[in-house]
């Protein structure tokens, strides 16, 4: 018997995370307390359903703590800078106040932009716990039609079961 195909594949979601959400899945939901999430985790990376920036990487791995030795065991999320973020960041940097963007540049990381570029490039979904308001992610994502979710949202996306 023959196997029908499909004329449509499922495309998986991409999403895209932000330090903010790195930083509160290690202090709000420790891995001893919450296995489950971290299960759930561990397969959507494996998928390729979990990316980042290599700007978040550098900025979590200014502290040496449990959050930058998880990030050092599953590098392959952290994407580099590519041409279609370089084309986006043009793009990006007009949503930002003049101010607010110095002050980014003037950080020795700033993850935020770039951010925003892979998520549009990978046409993913971004996860940041960052507020909605003018120069956060949310705000500047919603302008190029980029869903944010918090984490809890972000739960409920991949349907978390606890």
């Amino acid at each position: 018997m023959m196997k029908q195909q499909t004329l449509f594949e499922v495309k998986l979601k991409i999403y895209c995370i932000d330090s903010s959400s790195l930083i509160n899945l290690f202090r709000h939901y420790p891995r001893d307390i919450f296995p489950s999430l971290w299960e759930k985790l561990d397969k959507i990376i494996k998928n390729g359903q979990i990316i980042s920036h290599i700007t978040v990487f550098r900025e979590i791995s200014r502290k040496d703590d449990e959050i930058k030795k998880w990030c050092q065991n599953h590098k392959s999320i952290f994407k580099d800078i590519d041409e279609c973020q370089i084309n986006q960041i043009r793009e990006i940097r007009k949503q930002y106040s003049e101010s607010h963007w110095q002050a980014g540049m003037n950080r020795e990381e700033w993850a935020d932009p770039w951010i925003i570029a892979l998520a549009i490039c990978e046409e993913a979904i971004i996860v940041s716990d960052e507020r909605n308001s003018p120069d956060r992610i949310p705000y500047i994502a919603s302008r190029f039609g980029i869903t944010t979710l918090n984490l809890l949202d972000f739960f409920r996306d991949i349907r978390l079961e606890l």
